[in-house]
């Protein structure tokens, strides 16, 4: 059966439908279903940056950065931070800094470590699913990320970055993941300063 295409300006993308009659003109199956599928990529890369949110915290410490990272690239180990994370259960049998490494933090929020660089002093991690507002029915493809850079002006010290992303609406979860990431940084200052 032949094939039409429709222009719908509601959403800005071209529905290739079957029709009685075409105005295709010379275009193979191959080529139209290349086209379909570079529209479909298109619209879930539109989708995907309406519904991105994101976080972004920081914070200067007066330690060296290497031993900031010391305390950070152990993905099972948040003694850090007591006032924060009350509990961290290792799952599986990989070790706090191997790509794959699994936690469960205070009971809820189940994440992985996908990525440690102990060069860069930095870390990426996913949160496969947690409590409200960031659950797994609520929140998709959540990265967190750690960086941690040397200062190199004055005498020195270290600047932290967490930064987070993931496919989701509302407010709610920016909020609730911004208050959680400035608590985390908070304890690993006043852990590292003492």
């Amino acid at each position: 059966m032949p094939l039409e295409i429709h222009n719908h300006k509601s959403d800005g993308i071209c529905n290739i439908l079957e029709t009685g009659h075409s105005k295709l003109g010379g275009l193979k199956h191959c080529d139209l279903q290349r086209i379909l599928l570079m529209m479909q990529q298109t619209h879930s890369t539109q989708s995907l940056e309406l519904n991105m949110s994101k976080t972004y915290q920081s914070v200067v410490i007066n330690a060296p950065a290497g031993k900031v990272w010391s305390k950070l690239r152990n993905f099972h180990d948040l003694s850090w931070a007591p006032d924060v994370v009350s509990s961290v259960e290792a799952v599986g049998d990989k070790k706090g800094d191997q790509l794959g490494a699994k936690r469960i933090l205070n009971e809820a929020f189940h994440e992985t470590l996908t990525d440690l660089d102990d060069e860069e002093y930095s870390l990426r991690y996913s949160i496969d699913d947690g409590p409200s507002p960031v659950s797994k029915d609520e929140v998709s493809d959540y990265e967190g990320r750690i960086l941690v850079r040397p200062v190199t002006e004055g005498d020195g010290g270290a600047f932290v970055e967490w930064y987070s992303s993931w496919n989701g609406k509302g407010e709610e979860a920016e909020q609730f993941c911004h208050g959680i990431y400035v608590s985390l940084l908070g304890e690993l200052k006043k852990n590292l300063e003492i």
